[in-house]
């Protein structure tokens, strides 16, 4: 690869591929605040990015390469190549497109090719190397300029060459087709007026198209800026026919001036409009430079003679051979005539004149002189440098056209995020929709569960406080017996003061067993204190067996101390009947309990070293104990050992389908 390209040809293409179709991360792997901040962040550019304007009225169409009927031929390779003066440094290409108002799709491109690629080459190298090959992504929807960075590139020659052309929109014949080529070094345009060639020539007459409007400046765009105030053209009519009606610039130093750029009249907004589309610019201009104040010294800069109405448009745009000058003289030669007006005058203004010194405008500010008195007064000398036209600020050339271009990308941009956010939007809509319901429904199960679960807690008291009262019922009743009989002994006995003072101290003792059994079945009803079984049945113990050895154990106490009040009462109950039947049959002197307790199962086993059962077999078990076991689903069996007489041994599961009960 030749030198001249060496640290371009790479760094091009990735910004070509960057600046047309290269994959951004997709929509839907964003999140809603980074959707909406991006959505607010394209509004908030859009609202410092120039507008798109379209000119109006007659101009120049650039280029179209011949015509190729069929689809076969749309892989013929047409080409246009600009000649520059000398071996340049270009930073960017950029192609206007050729736009047309399509019947269906409205404002489109047409004629820009499918594929494309740009070549570049120095008189050494007539081959020329590629630089950058597209496709651009969306066709003829884009009425943007083309943008192509060519950062370090030095070239005499560019060529822009169509791969694979595109049906024209009306008659779906194949050509290659631009409105213009700009090739700049900084904010100059090096393809102004330079020469051009092409591969083919258009079949037919068209005056509006030639080699040379693909680099006159003329766009089919107005500049419409989004920042400035509105600034109305300088223009004066009804000029004397005996005098060559001159401006004069001052621009207070001596400058080398390299470009200068005249703005057209503005048309006005009319639809249609109401003057025609040169209206105000002379035919002919010529245009000097001096260094001295009476232009003794004078040197032409530009004689502009605009022969037909292609050669002119919004901004006339001419490069310059670099002389010194301080003061610029503008004097119009041949004046345009309104025909339009009853009276056929002359009429002359510009928007804006700007000369480029080193890239600067150098008349801003530069109030002009005239040999002429002015007839508008709202359209004053001073409107002609002070930077601003008809829409806003006057950019420089290639800001306006990288602005239009960032805001076509951002307003195609725009509608997917939109999309996108409003599809999240309805997706949060609904899944609050159905979360409101879920809400409701689990706040519904909420209050049924917390009434079931009171009412089955209620159910469990009462049912605890009638097994106690029945426990209660069969104590009490049974001490009133035994005190009722040690009554009768009591009175039979009044002439042996032994025998009634031994059935009165078994009566006083009867009656504190029983209001100590009162007391202790209140306390039992207590939530806090059924939390501790271990602890109810020492206390039931130590009030049962008198006079008789116990032992208490217990393993596992988070799970026992977890196990619900009913079952406690069930097991505390169970463990009181079976002190209740040791004291009673079976004349025991040492009794064993052991709790233990699992996360599944709870064992209760009761040893004692009386008498013992007098047979074998599941008869042998007391029926009071089958029925409080029957009541808590477990299952009781009946042992013995060398040490134990009876072991009673209850063992219950936990319920596969419930909690503990």
């Amino acid at each position: 690869m030749p030198a001249y390209l060496a640290n371009t040809v790479f760094s091009a293409l990735m910004a070509v591929a960057s600046l047309h179709g290269q994959p951004h991360l997709p929509l839907s792997e964003l999140s809603i605040t980074e959707l909406e901040d991006s959505l607010g962040d394209i509004d908030a550019r859009l609202d410092q990015l120039a507008h798109f304007r379209l000119q109006a009225g007659v101009g120049s169409n650039g280029y179209r390469s011949a015509l190729h009927l069929v689809h076969l031929e749309s892989h013929h390779t047409e080409w246009f190549e600009v000649q520059l003066s000398e071996l340049q440094s270009i930073d960017q290409v950029i192609l206007v497109p050729h736009l047309v108002m399509d019947n269906e799709a409205g404002l489109v491109s047409d004629g820009f090719p499918i594929e494309l690629q740009i070549i570049a080459g120095t008189q050494e190298h007539p081959e020329g190397e590629l630089i950058a090959q597209t496709k651009p992504k969306d066709g003829k929807q884009h009425i943007a300029p083309f943008i192509f960075p060519t950062p370090g590139l030095k070239a005499s020659w560019i060529r822009i060459e169509a791969i694979e052309l595109s049906a024209r929109s009306w008659d779906g014949h194949y050509n290659f087709q631009l409105a213009e080529i700009l090739i700049f070094q900084g904010d100059t345009n090096l393809a102004l007026t330079s020469e051009v060639t092409t591969s083919s020539q258009s079949i037919g007459y068209d005056s509006s198209r030639d080699e040379r409007y693909l680099v006159d400046g003329f766009m089919p765009y107005v500049m419409n800026a989004a920042i400035g105030a509105q600034s109305r053209a300088f223009a004066v009519d009804n000029l004397a026919d005996d005098f060559t009606p001159e401006l004069m610039i001052d621009l207070g130093e001596i400058y080398t001036l390299e470009q200068i750029h005249l703005h057209r009249l503005e048309l006005g907004n009319n639809i249609p409009l109401s003057k025609s589309f040169d209206h105000g610019t002379p035919h002919r201009i010529l245009i000097e430079g001096a260094t001295l104040k009476d232009f003794s010294d004078r040197s032409l800069l530009l004689d502009l003679i605009f022969e037909n109405s292609y050669q002119t448009g919004p901004i006339i745009m001419r490069n310059l051979e670099g002389d010194a000058c301080r003061f610029v003289r503008l004097s119009i030669i041949e004046p345009f005539f309104d025909t339009l007006l009853p009276e056929p005058t002359t009429v002359f203004g510009f928007a804006e004149i700007e000369l480029f010194s080193d890239q600067t405008n150098v008349a801003y500010q530069k109030i002009p002189t005239a040999n002429f008195r002015n007839t508008k007064p709202n359209r004053s000398l001073e409107n002609l440098t002070d930077g601003h036209n008809f829409y806003g600020k006057i950019l420089p050339i290639r800001e306006w056209l990288e602005q239009l271009t960032e805001r076509y990308e951002l307003e195609v941009k725009r509608p997917l995020i939109r999309a996108e956010l409003d599809k999240r939007y309805t997706q949060q809509t609904i899944m609050l929709r159905r979360m409101g319901w879920l809400a409701m429904l689990l706040t519904t199960g909420i209050v049924v569960i917390v009434l079931v679960d009171r009412i089955i807690r209620l159910r469990q008291i009462a049912q605890i406080r009638e097994r106690f009262a029945a426990d209660l019922h069969d104590d009490l009743g049974a001490s009133l017996h035994a005190i009722g009989l040690l009554g009768d002994i009591a009175l039979a006995s009044t002439q042996a003061p032994d025998r009634l003072n031994t059935a009165l101290t078994r009566s006083r003792e009867l009656t504190k067993r029983m209001s100590a059994t009162v007391r202790h079945g209140t306390n039992l009803q207590s939530i806090g204190r059924l939390e501790s079984l271990e602890k109810d049945m020492q206390r039931i113990a130590e009030r049962i067996l008198v006079k008789i050895s116990y032992e208490i154990s217990t393993t596992g106490s988070d799970p026992l101390n977890k196990l619900k009040p009913r079952l406690k009462m069930d097991l505390l109950l169970f463990v009181k009947e079976c002190l209740a039947n040791i004291v009673k049959h079976s004349d025991a002197n040492k009794v064993k309990i052991d709790i233990i307790a699992s996360p599944n199962t709870v064992e209760i086993i009761v040893h004692d070293n009386g008498r013992g059962l007098p047979s074998n077999g599941t008869q042998r078990i007391p029926p009071s104990l089958k029925r409080r076991a029957r009541i808590m689903n477990a299952s009781i069996s009946i042992s013995h050992s060398t040490e134990f007489a009876t072991i009673i041994h209850l063992i219950r599961k936990r319920s596969l389908l419930t909690f503990w009960k």
